[in-house]
C-alpha cells in the first residue's frame, strides 16, 4: 500500500513539475515576444514623431518653398541660381 502511495505521488508531482516547466516555457517566449513588440513600437513612435515634425515643418511656407527649390531646382520669376562646385 506504502509503495502505491509513494508512485501516485511522484507521478502527481511529475505532472505538477511539467506543468510549472511548460509555464515557464511559455512565459520566456512570451517576454521574448514583448521585448520585440516593444522595440518595434519604440521604432514606429520614433518615425511617428518625425513625420510630425515633417509636418509641422512643411506647413510654414517658406519651408515649403525652400524645399522645392532645393530638391528641383525651382526658381521664381527673375531669380538666378549659382552653384558652387563641391570642395575636397
Amino acid at each position: 500500500m506504502r509503495i502505491i502511495k509513494i508512485i501516485f505521488w511522484l507521478g502527481i508531482v511529475s505532472v505538477l513539475a511539467k506543468g510549472v516547466f511548460d509555464l515557464g516555457k511559455k512565459n520566456y517566449f512570451l517576454n521574448q515576444r514583448l521585448q520585440r513588440l516593444q522595440t518595434q513600437l519604440e521604432e514606429i513612435e520614433t518615425e511617428n514623431r518625425q513625420l510630425k515634425d515633417r509636418i509641422v515643418y512643411f506647413s510654414h511656407l517658406e519651408n515649403l518653398i525652400k524645399e522645392v527649390k532645393s530638391k528641383f531646382n525651382y526658381l521664381k520669376p527673375g531669380e538666378k541660381l549659382i552653384v558652387l562646385p563641391e570642395q575636397d
